[in-house]
């Protein structure tokens, strides 16, 4: 089965506990519909593809990816997602290689989303403490992204 987005969030969160692996996941997702919406493509299967990616990394982070499989697989979720969510550690933890954009998008995305809600933290860190003064840091902060959108889409050929 190809899971809605309300049955992929029921597999996310029987299998993951905690509040900062949900959030990643709910990020991965939000990059990856994006993405979708870019290149033309399916957002609601981008979408849980991205939500399902780090599925068995609380329970079997030295086994990450290889072990995803057999959990989705149990909830009867379609290969391609499978095929999908373990190709995002590629040369990481596993030698399953993304074969079509969702996939390489998903192995791109997945480390920038934490690069991304690091900046937003800091920049949040930044306003409490100089309230004046980082709006132009915020500014170049947006300006930052739009570069990197701009770099990665020659990359994941979704110009």
């Amino acid at each position: 089965m190809i899971p809605t987005r309300e049955q992929a969030w029921g597999i996310l969160t029987k299998y993951v506990t905690t509040d900062s692996q949900r959030k990643h996941g709910m990020a991965v997702e939000a990059a990856m519909r994006y993405f979708a919406r870019k290149a033309g493509a399916d957002e609601e299967l981008w979408g849980v593809v991205g939500l399902l990616h780090d599925v068995d990394y609380e329970l079997y982070p030295e086994e990450h990816c290889l072990r995803a499989r057999e959990i989705l697989q149990k909830e009867g979720v379609d290969e391609g997602i499978i095929h999908a969510v373990q190709s995002h550690g590629y040369e990481i933890c596993c030698d399953i290689a993304p074969e079509n954009d969702m996939e390489r998008t998903l192995f791109a995305v997945d480390e920038l989303t934490g690069l991304v809600t690091a900046a937003a933290i800091l920049c949040a860190l930044a306003n409490s403490l100089m309230p004046d003064g980082p709006v132009r840091r915020v500014g170049r902060l947006a300006c930052g992204l739009a570069v990197l959108a701009a770099v990665l889409g020659p990359v994941l050929r979704l110009e």
